[in-house]
């Protein structure tokens, strides 16, 4: 409030404003900001237990890029099973790691699942890699963007990733 005299038989005129719907709305930013903030920690803590997942795995695992086909993320597995460790860096095209014959199949699977349909895994040769493997595919979205998760297992005489780097 302000006080404002009136003239000089000492009355005043008090001039004021009702600051409950600031408080409350200063009451709602902080709630908002506090739930925000207890979001942004869940998702840490989610992508901390993605990352040791993909770490952790055995098996090679890539996230691409849906619509273009581009390798996001490899797990150390998926590193060592091709001789990359720079596999993600500069969005290398996935269908590089496949064996020229066996590209077609790949590059059919991916479509199918990057379309919202379920496809059977197919079995390929990778380019850096001896036997063959079964690639399988399954589709996420992330931010709105459209994602591919891969995963390659080994058949046959395919070689785990441990010792596909040491030929």
């Amino acid at each position: 409030y302000l006080l404002l005299p009136l003239g000089s038989d000492g009355r005043r005129l008090a001039v004021g404003r009702d600051m409950r719907v600031a408080a409350q709305l200063q009451q709602r930013l902080l709630a908002t900001q506090q739930a925000v903030e207890r979001d942004y920690l869940r998702m840490r803590q989610a992508e901390t237990r993605w990352r040791l997942l993909l770490d952790l795995t055995t098996e090679p695992v890539l996230i691409l890029d849906a619509g273009r086909r581009r390798i996001v993320e490899a797990n150390p597995a998926a590193q060592r099973l091709t001789g990359r460790r720079d596999l993600p860096a500069g969005g290398r095209a996935f269908a590089t790691l496949i064996a020229p014959d066996d590209r077609d199949a790949a590059a059919a699977l991916l479509a199918t699942v990057a379309g919202g349909r379920t496809a059977e895994p197919v079995t390929v040769r990778l380019a850096e890699a001896p036997g063959q493997w079964e690639l399988e595919a399954a589709q996420f979205r992330m931010d709105r963007a459209s994602f591919l998760l891969v995963r390659l297992a080994p058949r046959g005489n395919a070689r785990p990733e441990a010792d596909a780097g040491e030929a």
